[in-house]
């Protein structure tokens, strides 16, 4: 409803909301740095079943929707711009919120920092393979 009927919202109330949006961010990044601050390195790196994660999460299942994706549409240039930004989308790292979420609930914040860390690591190999892989397979 607020879409069609596009109300004017008042400046008082506008400008706080984005700065709050502008912020969350940054705070969720020193949200993930400060637990991986204080976690023992090996924990970070050593971790062989965050590997397996990661290795399934970057690599593996934007793979797989490649395949499945170029396989069952129709050929087109713009389903394979619909196809590379569907596939690259999946392919970015997780998001810092685990983070949060885990230490709102109490849950274990150095896997999740650890993962948020690795994904992000990841990108600088795997988003350029999977864009060659993109322009391969289409």
């Amino acid at each position: 409803v607020l879409y069609l009927v596009n109300p004017t919202v008042p400046e008082i109330i506008r400008e706080p909301i984005a700065f709050i949006g502008q912020a969350t961010s940054p705070v969720a990044m020193m949200a993930v740095g400060g637990t991986l601050a204080f976690a023992p390195l090996k924990k970070v790196f050593l971790n062989g079943r965050l590997y397996l994660l990661v290795l399934i999460k970057m690599l593996v299942v934007p793979i797989a929707m490649l395949l499945l994706l170029n396989a069952f549409l129709p050929d087109s240039p713009s389903t394979k711009l619909i196809i590379g930004v569907s596939v690259i989308i999946v392919s970015t790292p997780t998001a810092a919120a685990t983070t949060m979420l885990a230490n709102l609930y109490k849950g274990d914040t150095e896997t999740t920092s650890s993962g948020v860390c690795l994904t992000t690591l990841a990108t600088v190999v795997t988003i350029p393979l999977l864009m060659w892989l993109i322009g391969i397979v289409q």
